[in-house]
């Protein structure tokens, strides 16, 4: 699924700025520690989400899983419009991003997204 011409899609997010590749890092930091203090991994304490009262409890939590799903969909756009990746790295990073999304998606901002692509 290589492109021919070697020329990114004009919303492939790794062509924007500074600031939008750095909001998507920050985001996808923020689900993943949302996650765990939800979870209570590594004896921290859960947030007290319920003392907020029942609706906005639900909409903290659906707000978290849009973001989660957007920001997936965002991030595998980028994988099949960076040029820089064959075509196993493709299918291997999206496998990877859909499978452990949260734990996949700083590494792939980190890696893929920290240094902007110019545009052939």
């Amino acid at each position: 699924m290589q492109q021919s011409s070697g020329v990114e899609p004009g919303w492939s997010v790794g062509r924007r700025g500074l600031v939008s590749r750095l909001a998507l890092l920050v985001l996808a930091v923020a689900g993943l520690v949302f996650l765990v203090l939800r979870a209570g991994a590594f004896g921290a304490p859960q947030p007290s989400f319920r003392d907020l009262g029942a609706p906005l409890y639900v909409l903290v939590h659906l707000g978290a899983i849009g973001m989660l799903l957007a920001l997936q969909a965002i991030f595998i756009l980028d994988v099949f419009a960076n040029a820089r990746l064959s075509d196993l790295r493709r299918v291997l990073w999206t496998l990877a991003l859909v499978l452990g999304n949260v734990l996949a998606m700083p590494v792939y901002s980190v890696l893929h997204l920290r240094r902007a692509r110019i545009a052939s």
